[in-house]
């Protein structure tokens, strides 16, 4: 018997921006990959001024942190990025200036986890 194991998508929306700046954190479940990451933003600074998604993959050995400007809008940052189980993942948003207005955040990716061994059950065995 063959199994698929599906993807694991994870959303989270924020009408304003938390004091911490977080918009979405997750555990990740299983080994496998991220991404694309997909930001929508609702309000935010354009041109110069815009603001920065801060995106954290933190685990026990280190955080590596990435940093990308965006748009209002929909913006994309590609993947994949490998990742194992029990990393954990931070998108924060950073603004220039405090007086920046960010609102309506989306935050959108999908965690494809590579299947290493299978956890074998019976049920209504007859």
């Amino acid at each position: 018997m063959a199994v698929a194991v599906p993807p694991v998508p994870v959303s989270s929306y924020v009408d304003e921006i938390p004091p911490d700046g977080v918009v979405c954190r997750f555990q990740v479940p299983r080994d496998g990959q991220i991404g694309p990451l997909l930001l929508h933003a609702e309000v935010a600074p354009s041109g110069a001024n815009r603001a920065s998604m801060k995106v954290e993959l933190i685990r026990s050995s280190g955080t590596v942190t990435r940093e990308f400007q965006f748009n209002p809008g929909d913006n994309e940052i590609a993947g994949p990025v490998a990742v194992i189980k029990g990393d954990r993942v931070a998108v924060s948003i950073v603004k220039q200036s405090p007086t920046d207005v960010v609102t309506g955040i989306w935050v959108t990716l999908t965690v494809y986890p590579t299947l290493t061994h299978a956890d074998v059950k019976k049920f209504g065995e007859t």
